[in-house]
C-alpha cells in the first residue's frame, strides 16, 4: 500500500512539474510575441499580451510593468494611466523616472515631476535621453509651479476675420 501511495506521489509530483514547465513555456513564447509588437511599435497588441502575462502573476516583474506603461504611454490615449506601472518599475529602470516626471506634469503635481527629473538625471547608468533635455523639462515644471502661484486674469477677444487671408506669404503650398 504504502509503495502504491509513493508511486502516486510521485505521478503527482512529476505532472505537476510538467504543467508548470508547460505553463512557463507557454509564457514565454507569449511574451516573445509581444516583444516583437513593442518592437515594431504595434503597442495595442502588444499591451493585449502584457496584460495577460501580467493578470496570470507577473504582476511584480519590473521589466513587465515598464513595458506596458510604455504601450499606454505610446498608444497616447490616457497617459497618465500609466503612472503605476511606471511607479512599480521606477526602482529598477532609469528611464521610468523620466516617464513618471512627464505624467507628473500633465498632473500639475510639478515638485513630484522635478524630483522624478531629478532621479533620471542623476542615474549614474546609460540614458535614452540626454541630461539637456531633462534640464528643460525641469525648467518648466518650475516654471508652471510660479506661474500656477500667480494666476493672471486675461480675456481672450476675437479680432475679426481671418487676417493675411490672401497673403503669398501665408499660402498654402
Amino acid at each position: 500500500m504504502k509503495k502504491i501511495l509513493h508511486k502516486l506521489m510521485l505521478l503527482v509530483v512529476f505532472l505537476t512539474a510538467v504543467h508548470t514547465a508547460d505553463g512557463k513555456t507557454g509564457d514565454l513564447r507569449k511574451l516573445k510575441k509581444a516583444n516583437k509588437y513593442y518592437e515594431v511599435a504595434d503597442y495595442a497588441q502588444a499591451l493585449l499580451i502584457y496584460r495577460e502575462l501580467y493578470s496570470g502573476g507577473d504582476s511584480l516583474d519590473s521589466d513587465l510593468n515598464f513595458k506596458i506603461g510604455m504601450c499606454i504611454w505610446g498608444m497616447k490615449q490616457n497617459e497618465r494611466s500609466a503612472r503605476i506601472y511606471f511607479e512599480r518599475s521606477a526602482p529598477y529602470i532609469t528611464e521610468a523616472h523620466y516617464y513618471l516626471g512627464r505624467i507628473f506634469h500633465l498632473e500639475l503635481r510639478f515638485d513630484d515631476a522635478v524630483k522624478e527629473f531629478l532621479a533620471y538625471k542623476n542615474d549614474p547608468f546609460d540614458k535614452e535621453f540626454p541630461n539637456k533635455e531633462i534640464d528643460r523639462l525641469i525648467a518648466m515644471s518650475v516654471t508652471a509651479q510660479e506661474m500656477m502661484t500667480k494666476p493672471v486674469n486675461a480675456e481672450v477677444v476675437n479680432v475679426g476675420s481671418v487676417m493675411y487671408r490672401y497673403s503669398p506669404r501665408f499660402m498654402e503650398y
